[in-house]
């Protein structure tokens, strides 16, 4: 049995199923926007076929790692709210070369808080580096799953919420190690800060054993 919400998300998240690699996210009632994130893209679609799929899209882009993959998850925008909206009720739950779509509104823009979320890291980027990088950062955890997968992001934590707003304003974009950032602040830092003692504890008990 699992002990919390939590320990199961960090057990299961970056699991591949069936060729797919599970993601698993807390989400909170859909607040639509001009932007649609949707998962579960296959990796032969393209951002030229979602374009052509999602009606009124005006722009879409593809999430890839270091080696140009799909990592499954678009974003797929749009010139008005309401042009996201039609995309989202007619899209919803409609499989693409042979997936089907879970479709949200992206949520944005989102309140500051003392970490930010780090995406789009090489897997050359080390813990060490981005502390380094990050002026005022108190604490960096790259995430892996339980087989020790990089799974292309961070969170890192500072002391305020001032010094998290003044390194977002600063290395938003900026490349590292051959990768641009993508950064936005962590919508929930204590559940963050959870996991990242579930994540460590594990290590820890399996260098013991």
């Amino acid at each position: 049995m699992y002990s919390s919400t939590a320990s199961q998300q960090q057990c299961w998240q970056g699991v591949e199923i069936d060729g797919n690699r599970v993601s698993i996210t807390f989400s909170a009632p859909a607040v639509p926007s001009d932007t649609l994130v949707v998962d579960n893209v296959a990796l032969r679609t393209s951002e030229t076929s979602l374009l052509r799929t999602f009606e009124g899209a005006v722009r879409v882009k593809i999430i890839r790692n270091e080696i140009q993959e799909s990592s499954g998850h678009a974003y797929v925008s749009f010139d008005s709210i309401e042009a996201a909206k039609s995309a989202y009720n007619a899209m919803k739950g409609v499989k693409m070369d042979g997936q089907k779509l879970f479709i949200n509104f992206q949520k944005h823009p989102v309140d500051p808080s003392d970490t930010l979320v780090v995406r789009n890291l090489s897997s050359g980027t080390s813990e060490s580096s981005l502390l380094r990088e990050f002026e005022g950062a108190v604490d960096v955890r790259i995430w892996k799953n339980k087989n020790d997968t990089f799974l292309g992001y961070a969170s890192i934590s500072f002391d305020t919420i001032e010094a998290a707003k003044s390194a977002y304003n600063t290395m938003n974009g900026v490349e590292i190690d051959g990768k641009k950032l993508y950064i936005h602040f962590d919508r929930d830092p204590q559940k963050t800060r959870a996991y990242r003692k579930i994540a460590r504890e594990r290590n820890e008990d399996g260098r013991r054993n």
